[in-house]
């Protein structure tokens, strides 16, 4: 029987075996914390993380690697640039078909002052990109969308 798998919006499924090999040398080798230490397994869990960190920064174009920071997943990340970029007064363009983990860090800066303009998806789950550009404004602070969405499957 063929396994199917359906929960990707949790985590991945199947991942690249490179992925599983990575993971095993870590914890095998070094799997210690990066800071504080100094010790050999210190040095080395924190050479793999700015590494990590410069590869990273190429793939995305971000000139200082210091600038790229790891969390424990998408969720937390969202929290974090959302919480810490907005601020009262600030406005926030966003569709109607959004995952919780962007709708409910939203609705919370809402309650402090930040507008929230949501495009409406169609019933095929597709918005309108003229209503898009007619919404963006001067008070639009940041554009959160998502590029294929967990809710209806639009892409």
């Amino acid at each position: 029987m063929q396994r199917i798998y359906l929960d990707n919006s949790a985590t991945s499924f199947p991942k690249a075996p490179e992925v599983g090999e990575e993971i095993c040398r870590y914890l095998n080798n070094i799997d210690t914390k990066t800071n504080p230490g100094s010790y050999a397994k210190a040095y080395s869990a924190a050479e793999t993380v700015l590494d990590t960190r410069e590869k990273l920064a190429h793939l995305f174009g971000v000139s200082d690697p210091r600038r790229v920071i790891l969390t424990a997943g998408t969720t937390l990340s969202l929290n974090m640039l959302i919480k810490g970029t907005l601020k009262a007064g600030d406005g926030v363009l966003t569709s109607s078909v959004e995952h919780n983990s962007v709708m409910r860090p939203l609705h919370q800066m809402e309650k402090q002052g930040v507008y929230i303009d949501k495009i409406p998806a169609s019933d095929t789950g597709v918005f309108d990109f003229k209503t898009f550009e007619e919404k963006l404004d001067f008070y639009i602070r940041a554009v959160v969308l998502t590029h294929a969405s967990n809710v209806c499957g639009t892409i």
